[in-house]
C-alpha cells in the first residue's frame, strides 16, 4: 500500500492517514485531501506518500487507526481508505466524504487497522 500521514497543527495528538494501492493514486488523494475545494494543488502539509503496511487490528497492537474505504462505482474497486487515530474523527471524515461522492459510490464503516511505515 502507498499512503500518507498528517498531523494537523491545531491538533498535535491527532494523526490522519490515507492510503491506496499505488503511488500515483496516493499522491492525487493526498493533494485533494489538503484542499477545501477538492482542486489538487501542490502542498507541503502532509508527508509525501510512502509505502505502508496495513494489517488487521489485533488487541494490544499499536499504532491503531480507524479507517473507512471508498468504493467508487465507475472504477469497480476500492479507490482509497482514509481515517485517523481517533474513531470520532474517522466518523466525521466519513460523513464529509459521503456528501461529496458520485452516485453509486459506497463507504465502509470506520474499522480499526494497524498502520506501519515500511522501512
Amino acid at each position: 500500500m502507498w499512503g500518507y500521514l498528517w498531523t494537523p497543527a491545531e491538533a498535535p495528538s491527532l494523526e490522519i492517514v490515507g492510503y491506496t494501492a499505488d503511488r500515483p493514486s496516493c499522491e492525487y488523494s493526498r493533494l485533494r485531501s489538503e484542499t477545501r475545494s477538492g482542486v489538487a494543488v501542490p502542498s507541503q502539509i502532509s508527508a509525501p506518500c510512502q509505502q505502508l503496511d496495513v494489517l488487521p487490528h489485533r488487541e494490544g497492537s499499536a499504532p491503531i487507526y480507524w479507517v473507512f474505504s471508498v468504493f467508487v462505482a465507475d472504477a469497480g474497486t476500492d479507490r482509497f481508505a482514509v481515517g485517523a487515530n481517533d474513531a470520532g474523527v474517522c466518523a466525521n471524515l466519513r460523513r464529509e466524504v459521503l456528501k461529496a461522492l458520485p452516485p453509486g459510490s459506497k463507504l465502509s464503516e470506520c474499522e480499526p487497522v494497524i498502520v506501519k511505515r515500511v522501512m
